[in-house]
């Protein structure tokens, strides 16, 4: 086990420390996951039936396309979703993109 000592020389901060949220806005998450779960899982999983002319499926089967769409909508959301916000620093200061 080999022990690390770095020493960090910082300018010294004239204005108020400038500190990175420590939580995110929860609900507006949930909301964001909600819709895109929505629009990209449960909506065509309905609306793909009914487009090939299965409609008594979409309407018999609604609980497997449910959670198909939920499935679909969930494995979506391991490979995209809009960017949340990014704060920036630079040399102790916020930087504006």
């Amino acid at each position: 086990a080999e022990v690390v000592t770095r020493f960090v020389i910082t300018p010294v901060r004239t204005g108020p420390a400038i500190q990175v949220p420590t939580t995110a806005d929860l609900f507006a998450n949930i909301r964001g996951e909600l819709f895109w779960t929505g629009v990209l899982g449960v909506i065509p999983s309905f609306a793909i039936p009914i487009a090939r002319g299965m409609g008594g499926y979409a309407v018999t089967g609604w609980v497997n396309l449910l959670f198909g769409g939920l499935c679909a909508g969930f494995v979506t959301g391991a490979f995209w979703r809009p960017k949340r916000p990014t704060v920036m620093f630079e040399d102790g200061e916020r930087v504006t993109p």
